[in-house]
C-alpha cells in the first residue's frame, strides 16, 4: 500500500512538473521533493510505514487539486495584469479536442496544453500578448486557426464544424461595432426628433398662417359688407330725393298743356340720346352716376361700374417685337375727342348671368371671375340686352379708346413705370395666375382706376383687325370690314410681353376661348 501511495504521489508530481512554469509554485515543489528524498521529521522513506506514506500522498494530491489551473490551455490563473490578454473559444457542436500552442522566439510553436472535451465556451485568461495557434479536432474534421492576442483584449475564435470554417474576431472589434451601431441609433433618434420638431413647427406656422388668412378674409368681408350697406343707404337717399323732386315737378306741371309739351320734348330728347335703343317707361335696371362712376343695378346687391374717361391725345402703338426700350418711338398721335364711360373691370360671370341668364365660362366656382368662352357676337348681344334693360346704350370700346384708357397718360410699355416685376402687382398673367382666371379687381388699378387692363382675359374691341396706321388720327375705328375682331390686354396664360398696353391680337368674331372676355363702354 505504501508503494502504491508513493507511485500515486510521483504521478502527481510528474503532472505538476508539466505546469511548473505556469503555476509559479516550483519553490514549494522542490521543498516537497527534498522532504521525500531525505525524510520527514528526521526519518527516511524506508522508515515511513504504509499509513504515513498514504497520508502523505493524499495531502500532496489535495494540495495539487487546490491549485487554480485553467481549463483551456493548460495554464495557471494568476493575478490579472493590465497588459495581459485572453482567448475565448467557441465550438459548434461542443464535442471536440482543443490543442493550444504559442509562437516561440525560435520561430516554432511551443505546446501549451490540450482539452479533450471542450465545453461550449473555453477561456484562457492572463495570456501574454503574442501569437497563438489553436487546433480543434473531431473524428471527421480538424480546424486550426492562428490568433493574435493583444494587450487588455480578448480574441474570440469560433470553430464551426458544421460549416467547416473558423471565424476570428476580438472583443475590441465587437465593442467598437456595438459602439458604432449605438452611435448610429443615437444619431437616427436625434434626426427623428429633429424632423418631428421641424414638422411640428411647420404645422404650427401653417396653422398660424391659415388662421391669419381666415381673420383677414373675415375682416375683408365685414368691411365690404359695411361699404355695401353704406352705398345702398346713400343710393336709397339719392333715389328718394330724386323721386321727391320728380313728384314735385309733376305736380307743378300736372293738368296743363305745358306739362304735356315738356314731357314730349323730354321723351324726344331721350330717344335721340339713346339712338336705336328701345325705351321703356320704367327700365328694369337703374343707372346712377356716383362720384365719377356710372353704377348699373343689375340685381339686388349686384352692380356693374363704369369709370368716366375724359378726352385727350396720346401715343398709340408699340414696337412690333416688344424689345424696344423707347416705346414712344413707334407710337403715333391719336386724339379721343369725346368723353366716354369704360367698365372698371371685365364683365364678371355674375354680371353676365344677371343679363343673359346663362353661364358659359370654363373656370367656375367664383362668380367674381371674368366671364370667358364668349364670342364677339355674344359680347355685342350682352351690350344690346343691357341697353334694353337699363335705357342706356352700351357697346364695346374701340381699340383707340381701349388703349387710351389703358395707358392712363403713360408712354411706357405698361400703364405704370416698371417692367415684369411690377407687372406681378397689376396683372394676372402666366407667371402668377396658377393656370386659370382670377377674380377681377384684385390687382392694382392704373392711374385712372381701371383694373385688369393687363392680363386675366383678352378683351374684345369693336374694331375689325387691320394694319396699324402711322399717321395722326382722331377717334379712329379701324377698317370698314375684315375677318377677325381685335383683342387687347393679354390673359392669364400670356407672358409679360403680350400684356403690354400696345400689343395687338385678333380672333374670328364667332370664336370662343377660355382666354377671352370683354368690358363695356358707353357715351355720356
Amino acid at each position: 500500500m505504501a508503494i502504491a501511495s508513493v507511485a500515486r504521489l510521483s504521478n502527481c508530481l510528474g503532472s505538476l512538473s508539466l505546469r511548473r512554469r505556469r503555476c509559479g509554485s516550483s519553490r514549494w515543489l522542490t521543498l516537497l521533493a527534498i522532504a521525500l528524498g531525505v525524510g520527514i521529521g528526521g526519518r527516511s522513506i524506508a522508515q515511513v510505514n504504509a499509513i504515513d506514506a498514504a497520508r502523505l500522498a493524499m495531502a500532496v494530491e489535495q494540495r495539487v487539486s487546490m491549485l487554480p489551473l485553467a481549463r483551456g490551455p493548460a495554464r495557471v490563473k494568476t493575478e490579472s495584469r493590465p497588459e495581459a490578454g485572453s482567448l475565448l473559444l467557441l465550438s459548434r457542436p461542443v464535442e471536440c479536442e482543443l490543442t493550444f500552442e504559442r509562437s516561440s522566439r525560435s520561430g516554432g510553436w511551443e505546446f501549451l496544453g490540450r482539452i479533450s472535451k471542450v465545453k461550449p465556451k473555453a477561456r484562457a485568461s492572463n495570456l501574454e500578448p503574442g501569437t497563438y495557434r489553436v487546433t480543434a479536432r473531431r473524428p471527421d474534421c480538424t480546424l486550426s486557426v492562428v490568433v493574435e492576442v493583444g494587450s487588455s483584449d480578448t480574441a474570440i475564435g469560433h470553430f464551426d464544424f458544421v460549416g467547416r470554417r473558423v471565424e476570428v474576431t476580438s472583443m475590441a472589434a465587437v465593442h467598437a461595432e456595438e459602439a458604432r451601431r449605438a452611435e448610429i441609433a443615437r444619431l437616427a433618434e436625434d434626426a427623428a426628433r429633429a424632423e418631428a420638431a421641424r414638422v411640428a413647427e411647420e404645422a404650427r406656422r401653417a396653422e398660424i398662417t391659415r388662421l391669419a388668412e381666415e381673420v383677414a378674409r373675415a375682416e375683408a368681408v365685414r368691411v365690404a359688407e359695411e361699404a355695401r350697406r353704406a352705398e345702398i343707404a346713400r343710393l336709397a337717399e339719392e333715389a328718394a330725393l330724386l323721386e321727391a323732386e320728380r313728384l314735385a315737378e309733376e305736380a307743378r306741371l300736372a293738368g296743363g298743356q305745358r306739362a304735356e309739351r315738356r314731357a314730349a320734348r323730354r321723351a324726344a330728347r331721350a330717344a335721340e340720346e339713346a339712338d336705336d335703343v328701345p325705351q321703356s317707361p320704367r327700365p328694369e335696371m337703374a343707372v346712377k352716376e356716383v362720384e365719377g362712376s356710372l353704377i348699373i343695378e343689375l340685381a339686388p346687391e349686384l352692380t356693374l361700374a363704369l369709370i368716366a374717361i375724359e378726352p385727350g391725345t396720346f401715343g398709340m402703338g408699340a414696337a412690333a417685337d416688344g424689345a424696344s426700350a423707347d416705346e414712344h418711338a413707334s407710337q403715333r398721335p391719336v386724339t379721343i375727342s369725346k368723353p366716354f364711360w369704360l367698365g372698371r373691370s371685365e364683365v364678371t360671370q355674375a354680371q353676365w348671368r344677371a343679363v343673359m341668364g346663362t353661364s358659359p365660362s370654363r373656370f367656375v366656382g367664383d362668380e367674381r371671375r371674368p366671364v370667358e368662352m364668349v364670342s364677339w357676337d355674344e359680347a355685342e348681344e350682352f351690350c344690346r340686352r343691357l341697353s334694353e334693360k337699363s335705357g342706356v346704350r352700351f357697346r364695346l370700346p374701340s381699340e383707340a379708346e381701349w388703349e387710351y384708357a389703358c395707358r392712363a397718360g403713360t408712354i411706357t410699355r405698361f400703364s405704370f413705370d416698371g417692367g415684369r416685376d411690377e407687372l406681378w402687382e397689376h396683372a394676372w398673367f402666366h407667371d402668377n395666375s396658377e393656370g386659370s382666371t382670377q377674380p377681377v379687381a384684385t390687382r392694382l388699378p392704373n392711374a385712372w382706376g381701371l383694373h385688369d387692363m393687363h392680363g386675366n382675359v383678352w378683351e374684345w374691341c369693336s374694331d375689325w383687325y387691320g394694319e396699324a396706321g402711322s399717321d395722326p388720327a382722331t377717334d379712329p375705328t379701324g377698317p370698314r370690314e375684315g375677318t377677325e375682331r381685335l383683342l387687347r390686354g393679354g390673359s392669364w396664360g400670356s407672358y409679360a410681353d403680350a400684356c403690354r398696353a400696345g400689343y395687338r391680337n385678333s380672333l374670328a368674331p364667332e370664336a370662343r376661348s377660355e382666354y377671352v372676355g370683354f368690358r363695356i363702354a358707353c357715351a355720356p
